[in-house]
């Protein structure tokens, strides 16, 4: 199995898991379990794998597998790629993984990395405070970071601003309304919470990023602006400068520019989208960009 090849699973421990994790791997393993058997013995193989072992499986899985993403870096699948599951998680990485297809490529994106210096990436969303980043590795990696923006705490002073003051935020997606309904209450609870928390605070920051999604679903092309922008200033302060998801962070608000007639802003932003992704794409051209230099041309 792949799953127990050297350099892989060495450091996977069921035990550490939370009790949520380990309620639903063992459910998972007893179910993969049953499948497997009964698939194995139709064509006469028996399968020789207890619940812990398969548990084990799911736990490595889970640590070394990588989301597959579309050229807009949206998860569409979840795949093993050995050779890069060996590289070391930063919140401030010197490279990114980008996907064509199913072929993953890993592109340095910082220019100053030298010979000897260990390539680093980003196993989670960069757009969260380091309490948070925190959280997600350990219930997910099982390790604590221990990189320089950890250890600073850089821009938790925003991130963080006004956290305490409210406890409603992080279950704004569970709201069940009918499109304009949901869109409304969404913009009132923004619009509620961002004087006391911030533009920056990382809550608001995954809101607008729902909110800029959601206004472009209704074409109204200006509320998204405003909240691609604002997402925009967040990625800027959170990610690495030739990172990705700044990269078409930029395209989109550009495109979006573009569309509403600010001609000179969307230029200027298109050409720094195209600087990135020309870098972290660099295997193909970045069909974002092609349709927004097409759009800009006409």
């Amino acid at each position: 199995m792949i799953f127990y090849q050297t350099g892989y699973t060495n450091n996977v421990d069921v035990d550490k898991r939370s009790p949520n994790d380990l309620d639903v791997i063992s459910k998972l393993s007893v179910l993969a379990q049953g499948f497997a058997t009964s698939v194995f013995e139709v064509i006469g193989i028996k399968l020789d794998y207890s619940i812990q072992q398969i548990a084990e499986m799911f736990c490595a899985f889970k640590c070394n597998s990588f989301s597959i993403c579309d050229e807009e870096m949206n998860s569409v699948g979840t795949g093993l790629y050995l050779d890069c599951s060996v590289m070391n998680h930063s919140c401030e990485p010197n490279c990114a993984v980008v996907f064509k297809d199913a072929k993953l490529y890993v592109k340095c994106i910082n220019e100053r990395v030298s010979k000897g210096v260990e390539l680093t990436i980003s196993y989670i969303d960069l757009a969260q405070s380091t309490p948070s980043r925190q959280l997600r590795l350990e219930e997910q990696y099982c390790f604590k970071c221990a990189c320089k923006r950890c250890e600073l705490h850089t821009g938790d002073d925003q991130l963080l601003q006004g956290n305490e003051l409210t406890t409603s935020l992080p279950h704004f997606k569970d709201i069940k309304k009918s499109k304009q309904q949901h869109l409304d209450v969404l913009e009132t609870l923004y619009q509620d919470n961002v004087s006391k928390l911030g533009e920056m605070n990382e809550n608001l920051i995954l809101l607008s990023n729902l909110l800029c999604s959601e206004y472009i679903n209704v074409q109204q092309f200006q509320k998204s602006l405003l909240h691609a922008s604002r997402v925009l200033k967040a990625f800027e302060m959170c990610y690495p400068a030739l990172h990705p998801m700044l990269g078409i962070q930029f395209a989109l608000v550009s495109k979006l520019q573009n569309y509403l007639g600010h001609s000179a802003e969307a230029n200027h932003n298109l050409q720094k989208a195209v600087h990135i992704l020309n870098i972290t794409h660099s295997h193909s051209t970045h069909p974002f960009v092609q349709d927004i230099t097409n759009s800009h041309t006409k």
